[in-house]
């Protein structure tokens, strides 16, 4: 009886070591209502892919919130893209609630993962596409 006790809870565990992670949405909203992120996004927040897949972001009103520099658009790029993302780099408005996020995806990575990491990490309040 032990023995099988054990061997179960081995099996157990090592199901939960291999399962993959779940990735969650987070946002990095600065608690602005999402009425005033709605109407500022338009022609406000961009995104550009350059070569490599290298990409610039820049966030209106969202991005930095608890002294963390664009951690939620990092957490759910992992999560959208399934990537690594190289040379991460955040700049927050100092002045402001803006943000300015660049990086690189590495791999093959699902198209629009990059947008859907943005409006993930706006509340689901920004919807853009990224232009070359």
């Amino acid at each position: 009886m032990l023995s099988s006790m054990k061997t179960l809870m081995a099996v157990a565990l090592g199901a939960a070591l291999i399962a993959p992670a779940v990735a969650v949405p987070v946002s990095d909203v600065n608690e602005a209502p999402a009425a005033v992120l709605e109407a500022r996004a338009p022609g406000v927040n961009s995104c550009k892919e350059g070569h490599n897949h290298y990409f610039q972001v820049h966030m209106a009103g969202f991005g930095h919130r608890d002294g963390s520099c664009g951690q939620g658009l990092l957490d759910n790029l992992r999560g959208a893209c399934g990537v690594v993302v190289s040379g991460w780099g955040c700049d927050p408005d100092p002045k402001g609630s803006d943000t300015d996020a660049h990086f690189s995806l590495l791999g093959v990575y699902k198209p629009g993962c990059v947008e859907d990491a943005i409006h993930y990490a706006s509340g689901n309040t920004v919807n853009i596409r990224c232009t070359q």
